[in-house]
């Protein structure tokens, strides 16, 4: 039995990034969703795990049988995360600051949760630039 906590996404358009994408509360280090991507249903384990060595928060996606997808992906603000991993079909995915207050380049081991945001929806989603 997977006793994991799930979120609870939510469809939001954005302005910063001009599409429609899920809504991805960080409610906690380890925990599922379950996302409709690609015109498919999709449950994910996402995993967050501070390494302080390298000072970044880094994120693995486990497919609901707790099988490693894809590992230890650095948090970098505003890329997609996933561009590389594409021909998985996971998604596209981007975390954004919270506000314009937010001045720092990486979330430190403190802010992850109150000041950044993911977003998640399809493959070629984002357009950042």
């Amino acid at each position: 039995t997977n006793s994991l906590q799930p979120c609870i996404s939510t469809i939001y358009k954005t302005h910063k990034i001009g599409k429609i994408m899920y809504i991805i509360p960080i409610i906690a280090n380890k925990f599922t969703c379950n996302l409709d991507i690609n015109g498919e249903n999709k449950t994910l384990i996402l995993e967050f795990n501070y390494n302080a060595v390298g000072d970044m928060w880094k994120m693995s996606i486990l497919n609901e049988i707790e099988e490693v997808l894809i590992s230890n992906i650095p948090l970098l603000p505003t890329t997609n995360l996933l561009e590389q991993y594409s021909y998985m079909n996971l998604g596209s995915a981007v975390l954004i600051p919270n506000t314009d207050e937010v001045k720092e380049e990486y979330p430190s081991m403190n802010t992850l949760k109150d000041n950044y945001t993911l977003f998640w929806g399809d493959n070629n989603e984002l357009d950042i630039e």
